[in-house]
């Protein structure tokens, strides 16, 4: 459903895109050298990167959030999860046109459940 596309040359990340359609999937993990906790690095992402506007869906965890909406017209999905101790930032971020949500809502929700911290922290 998505391959793989050129990202913004950060080697934490690794881009994809469907060949069908505007849907962008995004999946990365970088030491957490700030220190933040989850509320810290939420607040940060939410003032800085901007587009979270209209969040409709912010559950959170000890160790992880979510957050989703729309941006436009279209609709996106975070989740960041703290891993090592808080030491490792993990994110896995997919945008789809919101016309498109019956087709990719199910898969987003496949993606999320799956996605997972590396077992290792070494």
């Amino acid at each position: 459903m998505f391959s793989q596309i050129e990202g913004d040359g950060k080697r934490a990340f690794h881009y994809f895109m469907s060949p069908n359609s505007e849907a962008k999937f995004m999946v990365g993990a970088w030491n957490n050298r700030e220190g933040r906790t989850p509320d810290q690095f939420k607040r940060w992402l939410m003032t800085n990167i901007g587009g979270y506007d209209e969040v409709t869906y912010r559950p959170r965890g000890r160790s992880w959030f979510v957050l989703s909406g729309y941006r436009g017209d279209d609709i996106y999905y975070e989740k960041v999860m703290f891993s090592c101790g808080g030491q490792v930032v993990n994110v896995m971020a997919v945008t789809y046109p919101s016309g498109e949500r019956n087709l990719y809502n199910p898969v987003v929700e496949r993606m999320e459940d799956s996605f997972k911290p590396a077992r290792s922290c070494s």
